[in-house]
């Protein structure tokens, strides 16, 4: 008559087998007095894990083989374990490092992509309505992203601070229409603040 025998080896865990990179699990093997253990890993051994206990950081299905005195083994169920790669959140900013009062520089998170979520921050408050990997931006301050992942892995990037420096006075003289013969020669004076690069312009050009 068939005979069946339970299995010996079974694995138990403490937290969650779905984690983000870093962190970990502790697979705990089956009691059974004065076997020797042994872990697998899809299959392979794993170099040095003999002990009871095993502390998981990679994906992977794993078994705990246990040896008895009497010479048998036992292998346990798979447990399947999915880590989650880190996440690098980082800003870029263009026009760097800003624009002019009233001109918008936009933010761009990276990495971006479906599979990514997006909170903004402006001077530490989350920004509220905006969910895309770029945010355009009229006002200073100190702005930040993070950005998550759907397994609840995130990364906060460092702060980017935009400069929007105000519009320059400028004025030309003479304002009024001239009139000049063919061949003469007229001198335009600019006045303007201090600091500014000139480009003279004919006609919008």
């Amino acid at each position: 008559f068939p005979v069946t025998i339970a299995r010996v080896a079974t694995v138990q865990y403490g937290g969650s087998l779905n984690f983000c990179a870093g962190d970990s699990v502790i697979l705990t093997g089956s009691l059974v007095a004065g076997a020797f253990y042994r872990w697998l890993r899809d299959n392979d051994s794993i170099p040095g894990a003999n002990s009871r206990i095993f502390i998981a950081r990679q994906t992977g299905a794993y078994r705990c083989r246990v040896f008895f005195q009497n010479g048998c083994s036992d292998t346990s169920a798979p447990l399947q374990v999915n880590v989650t790669p880190v996440i690098s959140a980082g800003l870029t900013m263009l026009p760097s490092p800003g624009a002019c009062v009233g001109d918008t520089v936009l933010l761009t998170a990276q990495p971006s992509g479906v599979d990514y979520l997006y909170q903004w921050f402006q001077n530490g408050v989350p920004i509220q309505g905006v969910s895309s990997s770029t945010l355009p931006v009229v006002q200073p301050g100190e702005y930040r992203v993070r950005i998550s992942t759907a397994g609840g892995c995130f990364d906060t990037s460092a702060a980017v601070s935009p400069l929007f420096s105000p519009q320059p006075n400028v004025s030309i003289s003479p304002t009024d229409t001239l009139s000049v013969c063919a061949g003469s020669v007229v001198t335009i004076t600019s006045q303007a603040d201090s600091g500014v690069a000139y480009q003279w312009l004919l006609n919008g050009l």
